[in-house]
């Protein structure tokens, strides 16, 4: 029995305007592909200048943008707030935040004090240089910066080192140093408890020696002083200068600023330096996303490839493909380099998601190209042959797709009208791309000859017991559909962007890290009063909230309880007074120096006992005499004495600023602080930090919520974060809702039969609420990222049932359409989009990982839905209701 022609079948809708238009599209489609394919070389150098012209454009212009607020349109009233908080506070704006980890305190506090001198002396590319600890101010006054329990401990740990400290005090040499070990010594032999920071103080001298004995870099001693309290970290922040003319504005900064810290000055052993902030996770964004997408992209091509090697079994066709893939995706990233100008952390998926859906219009092309061939038609009637009969299908499959992406542009949230933009333009390319280009390979490669079998991923058995069971499976699957979506319940919205990043990146690792110690959080809320009185009483509101811990105003930067700290330190100034007034003694010379070193190796030749600390003193010992002998110089005697006497007698310059303090309010504070709490107009900054770490999203709403109970117009990261999901939201239920009218509307109007197109769209609706009910099942939020998923299944559950239903007006049967090559080019085409996303969910970037898992999901549900349980209903409604062509004749009668 021959198969009615295409005329024939669709001779019904030629009346009618749409119909006339749609007939001289075919025509315009068929004629360009034949033109490409007899025109081929001049086709594809045209294709290849295009491609060159884009290629440059991209060099040239485009751009990444990373910053989440500058997605969403200025109108917005949380943007608003935003900008007059940095107005008012400008030093936040874009901060870095160098992390400083040593192996004492006293090593980090150096080295982030000349981190800050290497930062000041260069006003132009680093501004609003801040680093507490290394302020004037804090030296003297930081003391009182300490509960009164903690000072009393700090004063009694003065207390038991006050011989020691009056010994260097007194003599800044080898001779004090060893008559400060002679105390110990001799209080260790009475039995007498040693400060653990003596002990500590023979272990660091010991190890120098060592260091130095070696010839490797000298260990830092870390002086006397330090204890357990004295955290070995400080931290530096710093707002770096940005150059926005450059593709990457973050990058440049951050490597300006690596190379300064590479500076050997800040590489002593044990010393790590890290860098957070703003600016550094938008950079480990930046990176982490390119390489994401990099990677994905050369998978999900190689996979391609495999894959239509299995299903092709042509060199040529399976080129022509992947070639038509390169060039139409080179076209998009110069169109994205025109329209929009930069990706963001969305739009820069359109790489991967143009090799998912660019490749399918090519894919129906070629295969109805091979089936032609195995027809018996020639090269170019199978050209003209695969243009005139799926150029109707492709069309409106480009443009329905177009159409869910394009629903987002009038939205708020520029980063989906991004998308929007680059993602609808993109289809059109690669649609003229498959009508152009790919026939123009298809004669450069040659006559490919006729494959005799052609593997089909739906048998004749599945399809005769769908065809025989199609009203009981169609209404089995629709039931399964609703009982998945009722048990899942909703879809979850996850609107933290820390949640999203690369969890193992320096910045997001640092952040955390620092947020779980309680030092700096990223997450804090900040509200702009008028007076101090009213921050008192804001901060009384907010501090009786569980979902925050301190509350910071500028009283909070005037330590409490000042007379009695003074009082206290009066008291250490009274017995430290030897130390604090003693005079140093001249420097050694060489002799005097050797002298010492026999005088103390004698002294510890007579301890007993092999404890720690005496193991500790001959090391020390011997080290020392080896020194002196072996160095006749004395060089290496005279750099072990100003490796040691320098931290001791800093620590004994400093003790003598501390003990100086003075009653301060908070018109003696640093500018540098008091800036940091009132604004340039005088505004007053109240900040309320989070009890804890917010690390799900579900705290994180929690504490807006409740900050937002007692502050409306409160701003900072985490409230921002959630305005901007709640726009996310809005802006898809609001483009969804276009897409499906726009959709809708135009399949009716194409296909002429509301009922076809209820046909088309019902794997859509289908695959997505599948989709929707497994990420809740697996425990797979939606965020700023994977939201793409869904308007991934209009555009591909759409161009899958179109091109079902429209094949099954060309044959006879939905037993025909199940064996030709359209249920094999949608199976083929979904499997190639599972293999770029599948790619993407190796991503270390969260956002673009989650993107890939539920898309890999989302194509799963989008085939079983139309390749399944659509010719089910197609049977079900030919059965029960008449075949299209015989309704769509009736209704023109």
């Amino acid at each position: 029995m021959s198969r009615p022609s295409y005329a024939a079948v669709n001779r019904p809708h030629d009346q009618g305007l749409t119909l006339s238009i749609a007939q001289v599209l075919r025509d315009f489609l068929t004629d360009t592909a034949v033109l490409s394919a007899r025109r081929g070389w001049l086709t594809i150098c045209a294709a290849l200048i295009v491609g060159a012209v884009s290629l440059l454009l991209v060099a040239t212009g485009l751009q990444f943008n990373s910053d989440k607020e500058s997605l969403v349109g200025n109108t917005a009233p949380f943007k608003q707030r935003n900008a007059a908080f940095d107005q008012a506070f400008p030093q936040f704006l874009n901060s870095l935040i160098i992390v400083v980890d040593a192996q004492t305190g006293a090593q980090a506090q150096d080295l982030a004090e000349l981190i800050t001198l290497k930062l000041e002396a260069a006003p132009d590319r680093y501004r609003n240089v801040y680093f507490a600890e290394g302020d004037p101010f804090f030296r003297q006054n930081g003391l009182l910066y300490l509960s009164p329990e903690e000072l009393e401990e700090h004063v009694d740990l003065l207390a038991n080192a006050e011989p020691a400290l009056a010994a260097i005090a007194a003599s800044p040499t080898l001779e004090g140093i060893f008559d400060l070990l002679e105390l110990g010594m001799s209080a260790r032999e009475t039995g007498e408890t040693l400060p653990p920071s003596f002990e500590r103080l023979t272990s660091d001298l010991t190890t120098l020696t060592r260091t130095l004995n070696d010839g490797g870099p000298s260990d830092h001693f870390g002086g006397f002083l330090g204890h357990a309290a004295d955290f070995p970290r400080r931290i530096v922040t710093v707002q770096p200068a940005l150059d926005y003319s450059s593709q990457s504005a973050e990058r440049a900064a951050m490597q300006d600023l690596r190379r300064l810290l590479a500076d050997p000055a800040f590489q002593d052993e044990g010393v790590r330096i890290r860098l957070t902030g703003r600016v550094a996770l938008a950079d480990d964004e930046i990176w982490a996303i390119q390489d994401s997408v990099f990677l994905a992209g050369i998978l999900s091509t190689l996979f391609a490839g495999a894959l239509l090697g299995f299903a092709l079994r042509s060199w040529r066709l399976i080129a022509g493909i992947l070639i038509t893939l390169f060039i139409g995706l080179v076209w998009t990233m110069g169109f994205a380099t025109l329209a929009v100008g930069s990706l963001n952390m969305i739009s820069a998926a359109v790489v991967v998601l143009f090799i998912g859906l660019g490749i399918d219009h090519s894919i129906h092309v070629s295969l109805r190209y091979r089936e032609a061939r195995q027809n018996g038609d020639n090269h170019l009637d199978a050209v003209r042959t695969a243009a005139q009969e799926m150029g109707g299908a492709v069309a409106l499959c480009a443009t329905t797709s177009a159409i869910a992406f394009a629903a987002f542009i009038p939205t708020e949230y520029r980063g989906l009208a991004e998308l929007g933009i680059i993602a609808a333009g993109s289809l059109f390319l690669a649609f003229i791309a498959s009508f152009t280009v790919l026939p123009a390979l298809l004669t450069l490669f040659g006559e490919d000859p006729a494959q005799d079998h052609v593997p089909h991923f739906v048998g004749e058995g599945t399809a005769q017991w769908l065809i025989g069971h199609s009203m009981a499976f169609s209404i089995g699957v629709a039931v399964a559909a609703v009982i998945a979506i009722a048990a899942a319940g909703p879809p979850r919205f996850d609107f933290s962007t820390l949640a999203i990043r690369d969890a193992g990146s320096e910045s997001v690792v640092t952040l955390l890290e620092l947020q779980a110690d309680g030092v700096v959080t990223d997450y804090a809320a900040d509200v702009l009063v008028d007076t101090p009185e009213d921050a008192s009483k804001l901060a009384a509101r907010l501090a009786t909230l569980p979902e925050v811990g301190d509350v910071l105003i500028p009283a909070t930067y005037v330590p409490a309880d000042q007379d009695l700290k003074l009082e206290i330190l009066a008291d250490a100034e009274g017995f430290l007074w030897p130390v604090l007034t003693a005079t140093p003694d001249a420097p050694l010379t060489d002799t005097e120096r050797k002298q010492a070193v026999e005088k103390f190796a004698q002294r510890v030749a007579l301890m007993s006992g092999e404890d720690t600390l005496a193991e500790s003193l001959r090391h020390l010992s011997a080290a020392l005499i080896t020194f002196a002998v072996n160095d006749p110089s004395g060089q290496m005697l005279r750099d072990f004495e100003t490796r040691v006497s320098a931290p001791l007698m800093r620590d004994v310059n400093r003790l003598r600023h501390a003990l100086a303090a003075e009653p301060i309010t908070f018109d003696d504070l640093p500018s540098a602080l008091r800036s940091r709490v009132i604004g340039t107009g005088g505004e007053v900054r109240v900040v309320a930090t989070p009890s804890h770490p917010l690390l799900a999203s579900t705290d994180l709403e929690a504490f807006v919520t409740a900050v937002r109970t007692v502050a409306p117009d409160a701003t900072g990261r985490a409230l921002t974060e959630a305005d901007v999901g709640g726009l996310v939201v809005q802006s898809f239920y609001l483009a969804g809702i276009i897409a499906f009218v726009g959709i809708t509307l135009l399949l009716v109007a194409v296909l002429r039969s509301a009922v076809d197109a209820l046909l088309v769209l019902s794997p859509l609706v289908l695959a997505a609420c599948f989709t929707v009910a497994s990420a809740n099942f697996l425990g797979v939020s939606f965020n700023f990222a994977n939201i793409i998923v869904l308007p991934l299944i209009f555009g591909l559950g759409i161009d899958s049932g179109i091109h079902f239903v429209l094949r099954r007006r060309h044959e006879t049967t939905v037993g025909v359409v199940m064996l030709s090559s359209t249920p094999q080019a949608i199976v083929l085409s979904a499997l190639s989009t599972i293999g770029a996303f599948s790619a993407l969910s190796l991503s270390r970037h969260w956002g673009l990982a989650s993107m890939g898992l539920l898309l890999t999901i989302a194509i799963i549900w989008v085939i079983f839905c139309t390749v399944v349980v659509l010719p089910a209903l197609i049977e079900w409604r030919d059965k029960y209701f008449g075949s299209a062509g015989t309704r769509v004749a009736h209704d023109h009668h």
